[in-house]
């Protein structure tokens, strides 16, 4: 039997984009068809109303993503905000426990945002240690005792703070550089216009909301009236020479560790 890892993750788009990372940079596959499931995630998928049928490779509900990857089967799923990963986690470790399908590696991942990304990491550790998994000594680093492994990873990754968009964006910037400058000169003019700072526009203020906004004005033009998940994983935002690319690598060193 392949070795299971499960995956938690903040939101969907951080599913998306570790799929797309694991697809591009680690030749994994994503089982897109119900049937082609082992029996014991098979068996889990029951529990949830979506899918219905076969179908099961949209991402953008809570059920799980699956991906092959070499001796890895990869269970992901999108916790839809932070304050759910906690409930989302103790629930699919039951589930487990009743069909006696126990992960080998169990991840987190999540943003930074603002806070010291080591405040997070003491809470969803001793969690990960709530369930009986080893409890991971560092951020971003698996921790492995007796058989099983643990981490939680911390987008944009190495202990900084932010979120996924500070690693998507030098990616955009390298991908579509041309649209990326239109996007910026777009987004910084506005910033800069007396209606930006009404009501209607707080969410501006917010620390990410730059580069949320910079990447939705790019999305806005590649994928028409879709969210950017619809651009990551039709138009491959991974560069041929991902190792390179240096706001990837921490996110690519802790994949290969947990792989």
């Amino acid at each position: 039997m392949k070795k299971f890892i499960y995956i938690i993750a903040e939101g969907v788009l951080d599913v998306v984009f570790a799929t797309e990372v694991l697809r591009r940079c680690f030749g994994g596959t994503v089982v897109g068809e119900k049937s082609a499931l082992p029996q014991e995630a098979s068996r889990w998928l029951e529990q949830f109303k979506w899918p219905v049928g076969d179908d099961i490779a949209r991402k953008a509900v809570p059920a799980p993503a699956f991906i092959l990857c070499g001796e890895r089967f990869i269970a992901m799923r999108n916790a839809q905000g932070i304050s759910r990963i906690g409930k989302m986690l103790n629930a699919d470790t039951e589930s487990f426990l009743r069909l006696r399908w126990n992960p080998d590696a169990l991840c987190i991942l999540l943003d930074a945002d603002e806070e010291e990304p080591g405040t997070r990491f003491g809470e969803f550790a001793a969690l990960i240690e709530n369930t009986g998994y080893p409890r991971p000594e560092s951020l971003d680093v698996p921790m492995e005792s007796n058989g099983t492994r643990s981490a939680v990873f911390s987008f944009p990754g190495d202990g900084k703070r932010g979120t996924l968009e500070d690693v998507l964006r030098p990616l955009a910037c390298a991908r579509f550089p041309g649209l990326a400058e239109h996007a910026e000169r777009y987004v910084e003019t506005w910033i800069r216009t007396e209606d930006a700072g009404s009501h209607d526009f707080k969410e501006l203020c917010r620390p990410a909301a730059k580069s949320k906004a910079l990447l939705s004005s790019m999305t806005a033009l590649l994928k028409p009236g879709k969210p950017i998940i619809a651009s990551l994983e039709d138009q491959n935002w991974i560069p041929e020479e991902f190792e390179l690319c240096g706001a990837l690598v921490p996110f690519l060193r802790f994949l290969k560790e947990l792989l």
